[in-house]
């Protein structure tokens, strides 16, 4: 019982100096206005080409073709999150892969990374006016 009570003890000791021993030099999360306009070329299975700004008549045309969010571990869905995944967006101008380059380079600076970090596009949500949901972790 002793033991694994100074091995207790122990770990949070060390849990507590490691973390006290972190020194980020960015934050924990980034936000901000994309400096430049999307490159065209932003396709989406049953929509079609996706113009920006987005035009009422495409907001709507999106909603049709995704299915309602789920946040986090529920399964009621929300009902003014949608979700389009990500089978069905496609990215047709090349001029995307350097737009996603610099966007990773950016949001890398902004978290205090000094090494490359890789995007992965998962899913486009699409929130209406009015629309609200518990913090989540992913």
């Amino acid at each position: 019982m002793e033991d694994s009570l100074s091995y207790g003890t122990a770990l949070k000791r060390g849990l507590a100096q490691a973390i006290e021993d972190i020194h980020p030099t960015g934050s924990f999360a980034a936000g901000g206005a994309l400096p430049d306009a999307l490159p065209p070329g932003l396709h989406v299975d049953g929509v079609g080409s996706i113009s920006m700004p987005l035009s009422d008549e495409q907001i709507q045309l999106l909603i049709a073709n995704a299915h309602q969010e789920r946040p986090g571990l529920s399964s009621t869905p929300c009902d003014k999150i949608f979700e389009l995944r990500v089978a069905q967006l496609e990215f047709c101008d090349p001029e995307w892969q350097a737009h996603l380059l610099q966007l990773a380079k950016t949001v890398a600076t902004k978290l205090g990374v000094d090494k490359p970090i890789r995007l992965k596009l998962e899913k486009m949500i699409i929130y209406e006016e009015g629309a609200t949901t518990a913090p989540r972790i992913e």
